[in-house]
């Protein structure tokens, strides 16, 4: 007896999305892969994207529409799986777009494993037809046992490639109604961290396929490039969160690195920003981390990462350094320096963009 198709939720936030939309939702309802629900959040928007959104829906059964009062990528993305069918949860942003068998891919890979999580590989789009490669995973399966692994870890919990964003996942519904998985209700940072996160720290069986599956533009992005407002409010809400979710599994102990790692990140997080979008951004960055290293966590984590605790067993040397050498000057109080080489770091990252 032939197995029944599983049902794939798509889900797409969009917040004045009008130029990529389009582009967006033919890569999806091209797909080899036809049982989807494809569920659209209008996030408020302001621009012709609603519009746009309903007309698609007149014109294909499986695409669903719901607009609502602008709250957020995140509780755009909970109002999708509120309402959602399928077996499989895939998620994507508006400004992006897919390959016709990415489903198909990956839906063969979770079904054959059995996995919880199943990722593909992801190609950037900075614009002018030019791409760049998400450096690849360093293992095709990850194991519960694996999982404990400094490299993994890191992978899983902190590069930007693989563990933190939620696009190019395939997700076993099961699994995230299993343990009530959801995105934060209070608009924040890290959103796709935080969520990836309650995921991993229930050690799903995750598979890597290593094929193009996600094309990620950076060039006309309308979720990452807005400016953060009240960043101290929303970093050490952050903090506080998932502080609370380790210790309600099993204790800090096992994930406390996980959480310096997210101490570190949510400063370059915030760093980046604010070179992005501010005219007196090396003010901002260093009145920021005065106020951000008061929080107790906050500064133990950083003073476990200045001195090299986390850190052992991460292939990444210059990371390892630049997170050590930076952690020491806050701990120290050195905050002009820490502001200085946060500043250059991401002027220069910028610039290089540009260039490219």
């Amino acid at each position: 007896m032939k197995q029944e198709a599983a049902t794939i939720s798509i889900i797409i936030p969009l917040y004045n999305a009008e130029r990529t939309i389009e582009r967006c939702l033919g890569s999806v309802t091209r797909q080899t892969y036809s049982n989807l629900e494809i569920i659209l959040v209008d996030d408020g928007s302001t621009d012709r994207s609603p519009d746009i959104c309903d007309r698609y829906a007149e014109k294909d059964t499986r695409i669903r529409v719901a607009h609502q009062p602008n709250a957020g990528v995140g509780a755009a993305r909970n109002a999708g799986m509120s309402v959602m069918h399928g077996d499989y949860l895939f998620f994507l942003d508006a400004d992006d777009y897919i390959f016709p068998e990415t489903i198909a891919t990956l839906y063969a890979e979770a079904r054959s494993t059995e996995s919880d999580i199943t990722i593909g590989n992801a190609r950037v789009s900075t614009g002018n037809d030019r791409f760049s490669e998400v450096p690849s995973f360093s293992y095709q399966s990850v194991t519960a046992e694996k999982q404990a692994i400094p490299q993994v870890r890191y992978e899983l919990f902190y590069d930007p490639g693989y563990g933190v964003p939620v696009w190019n996942k395939l997700y076993r519904s099961g699994f995230l109604k299993r343990y009530a998985i959801t995105f934060e209700r209070l608009p924040t940072l890290s959103e796709d961290r935080l969520f990836n996160t309650q995921c991993f720290i229930r050690h799903p069986v995750i598979q890597l396929v290593n094929r193009y599956t996600y094309v990620y533009c950076t060039e006309a992005s309308t979720i990452m490039r807005s400016k953060i407002q009240a960043p101290i409010e929303k970093s050490l809400r952050v903090v506080k969160s998932m502080q609370d979710s380790f210790e309600s599994i099993q204790g800090l102990s096992e994930f406390e690195d996980l959480l310096a790692w997210l101490v570190f990140g949510l400063i370059n997080q915030v760093a980046r920003n604010f070179t992005i979008h501010h005219d007196h951004a090396f003010k901002e960055i260093r009145d920021f981390l005065v106020a951000y290293k008061q929080n107790e966590t906050v500064s133990r984590c950083l003073r476990a990462m200045a001195s090299g605790k986390y850190l052992e067993g991460i292939a990444r040397p210059s990371w390892v350094r630049y997170a050590r050498d930076l952690s020491r000057m806050l701990n120290r109080g050195a905050y002009t320096a820490a502001a200085s080489l946060l500043f250059l770091r991401f002027k220069i990252e910028a610039r290089r963009r540009r260039i490219e």
